[in-house]
């Protein structure tokens, strides 16, 4: 898959756009593993275009995507899907939910405009300026969405009851405002947070060893950080690297590079 990332004013909803380079040739298997935000799959041929919104994960597993089919898969920051789905569909969590219609566009009509613009990067363009129509954010956000932002900047490692002291709230309130925007708690949410960083760190390297990887994370030592890793995954750090591929990077001139390596969801 190819993997695309937004221009600025769409940063702050959207991490990552993943788009296969047209249908897939053979079947495929993806494994996903628990993530704090929202996804939206979209699923592409000639005849039909279906449309799911996917809730924060807290298993891990896998899917399976046929031949003949093209996938796009849009990745929304924590808490941020509430602008689009509300908060009926957010608080939910380990939940598919199939859509008639995305950011107001009914499914066929949203299927054959991907199918006109052809290539992934035109169709990476269509869904973001589809998606900027929508104006996400412009009413402000709320404390849950704060919390999420502050959350994954700081990579999971604040403590929760310094972001709570920091929105100006009690930490129930914030665990009310979290659950609300996200599904998780906020330990929950700073954990999947975590380990998707995680993930992060271990394509981009940069490290000397697993013991300073585990430092750089926040853990206390390197057994602790292997055993959190592997209660989540099913792996060790070492066997997931060794398995897993890392999404292609397309780079867009007009968008400044990536300040974080890309990973396969």
């Amino acid at each position: 898959m190819l993997a695309f990332k937004p221009q600025k004013h769409l940063a702050s909803h959207v991490d990552t756009l993943w788009v296969t380079n047209g249908p897939l040739e053979t079947r495929a298997t993806f494994e996903y593993y628990p993530v704090p935000t929202s996804d939206v799959l979209i699923i592409l041929d000639e005849r039909t275009c279906e449309i799911f919104h996917c809730s924060a994960a807290t298993t891990r597993g896998t899917v399976t995507a046929s031949a003949g089919k093209a996938y796009f898969a849009l990745r929304l920051r924590p808490g941020m899907g509430a602008d689009l789905f509300g908060t009926w569909e957010t608080r939910r969590t380990d939940a598919t939910t199939s859509l008639d219609r995305l950011f107001g566009i009914p499914s066929d009509s949203l299927g054959q405009m991907l199918l006109e613009a052809a290539t992934p990067r035109r169709q990476a363009d269509l869904l973001f300026s589809t998606l900027q129509n929508q104006r996400p954010g412009s009413a402000g956000l709320a404390h849950g969405q704060l919390a999420g932002r502050i959350i994954e900047t700081t990579g999971g490692g604040i403590p929760v009851a310094n972001v709570a002291r920091e929105l100006g709230i009690s930490p129930r309130q914030m665990e009310r405002q979290v659950r609300l925007f996200t599904g998780l708690t906020p330990k929950g949410l700073a954990r999947s947070v975590r380990l998707q960083h995680c993930f992060e760190r271990l394509h981009h390297g940069g490290f000397a060893n697993l013991a300073s990887l585990a430092q750089d994370l926040g853990y206390m030592d390197q057994p602790h950080f292997i055993r959190d890793f592997k209660s989540m995954t099913g792996k060790t750090p070492g066997q997931y690297l060794a398995g897993t591929r890392m999404a292609a990077h397309v780079t867009d001139v007009a968008v400044p590079a990536p300040d974080r390596p890309l990973f396969q969801f």
